[in-house]
C-alpha cells in the first residue's frame, strides 16, 4: 500500500461511526421509513385521483349521483387504510344496520 492510501484510509475510517451506534442506525432506519412512507403515499394519492376521476365520469353518465358518491367514499376509505371502526359514529350505524338487515 502506498503512503496515499493509507493516509486516505485513515482520514475515512476517521469520520466513520461506531459499529454499535444506535442512534446511528436508528437514524437510517428513520430515513428509510420516512423514504417508503412516502413513496407509499405518492401512490395511495396517484390511485385516488384515478378512483375520483373514475368515479366522476361515471357519475356524469348516471343519474344516482349521491350513490356514486357514496361508493367513492367508501373506496377512499378503503385503499387509504383507514380502519372503518376509526370513523367516529361508524360502530352504532354498522349495529343498527346489522339489527335492520337480519333481525
Amino acid at each position: 500500500m502506498s503512503d496515499s492510501d493509507i493516509r486516505l484510509t485513515a482520514a475515512l475510517n476517521a469520520n466513520a461511526p461506531p459499529e454499535q451506534d444506535p442512534k446511528f442506525r436508528v437514524e437510517v432506519l428513520l430515513r428509510t421509513e420516512r423514504a417508503r412512507f412516502k413513496r407509499r403515499l405518492v401512490m395511495m394519492v396517484a390511485i385516488a385521483l384515478v378512483a375520483a376521476s373514475l368515479m366522476a365520469w361515471i357519475a356524469v353518465d348516471t343519474w344516482s349521483f349521491w350513490l356514486v358518491a357514496a361508493a367513492a367514499a367508501v373506496a377512499m376509505f378503503f385503499v387509504s387504510g383507514v380502519p372503518m371502526e376509526a370513523i367516529p359514529g361508524f360502530s352504532a350505524f354498522a349495529r343498527t344496520f346489522r339489527r335492520w338487515l337480519f333481525d
